[in-house]
């Protein structure tokens, strides 16, 4: 099954658009993508807005699969810079890297340029419906780089709890060049120069799962508990009558499960 990319759209600024996609290309064997705008946030883009953004991707990705950066939009082709120039006498692996572009442009004429757009008051259903139509959430990966931390935080908790192994976030590691905007680009960065973080297996976050996890053994072990308990209270209460010492026993051990529950939930929040 290909591998479907979910791109948020938030930022104007296409060039992150542009190195998210390179480099999903790349790396991760991505052979379908998808634009996603969430309405309902602030600071949001309008449907025009969001259109747009995905228009002036595409229309970078194409002009860098034939050499050419756009450096203003308006103008488009007549002030590019011809990025085989710019590369001088570097090594030839930047020369090769600039061949993603062309794969990436082969997929995006083939697909649906117009963005998705999911609504922030039904957003884990939204979601959801969009992972089902890319063959399940397995099968995708979701990149957050351009939307706004708090909405990141919303986006990354849905797909937790969806089921989404894959959510990423690019990040370069110095500002990007504004004297030359095309060294920020994928196929001039040196691995060291930016990161592609895979959220989900950050050490923090996996800890938390890791905490979680133990905190809902701990507690099914007392829900377990408790229901065995009751069974063989009930049992002895209609075969032996009120008055037997087992069932008192029983019953006090129900007892401090009851209060022991609580101290096993403390215990799963601090460990």
């Amino acid at each position: 099954m290909p591998k479907t990319l979910l791109v948020f759209l938030f930022s104007k600024t296409i060039d992150t658009y542009v190195n998210v996609i390179a480099y999903a290309c790349d790396q991760l064997e991505v052979t379908r993508i998808k634009f996603v705008h969430v309405l309902g946030t602030k600071p949001a883009l309008s449907k025009p807005d969001a259109k747009d953004i995905s228009e002036k991707i595409c229309c970078q990705i194409e002009s860098l699969s034939k050499g050419n950066y756009i450096v203003d939009f308006e103008t488009g082709s007549k002030n590019a810079i011809k990025l085989y120039s710019s590369l001088g006498s570097t090594t030839m692996s930047g020369v090769k890297k600039l061949n993603v572009y062309n794969q990436v442009y082969k997929q995006l004429r083939i697909l649906p340029l117009e963005p998705e757009f999911l609504s922030y008051s039904n957003l884990r259903q939204d979601l959801q419906s969009i992972l089902k139509k890319c063959g399940g959430s397995r099968e995708c990966i979701v990149d957050i780089t351009a939307a706004s931390k708090v909405l990141s935080i919303d986006i990354f908790s849905i797909c937790l709890a969806l089921g989404v192994p894959s959510v990423f976030t690019f990040e370069l590691k110095k500002p990007a060049n504004k004297q030359h905007p095309e060294e920020s680009l994928y196929h001039s960065l040196e691995p060291e120069s930016y990161s592609y973080t895979h959220i989900s297996e950050s050490p923090p976050i996996k800890t938390s799962q890791s905490t979680l996890f133990r905190k809902e053994q701990l507690l099914w072990f007392v829900v377990a508990a408790s229901l065995l308990l009751m069974t063989v209270s009930l049992y002895i209460y209609f075969s032996s009558g009120t008055q037997s010492m087992f069932l008192q026993v029983v019953n006090l051990l129900a007892a401090v499960i009851g209060i022991v529950a609580p101290l096993f939930s403390l215990f799963g929040k601090d460990s």
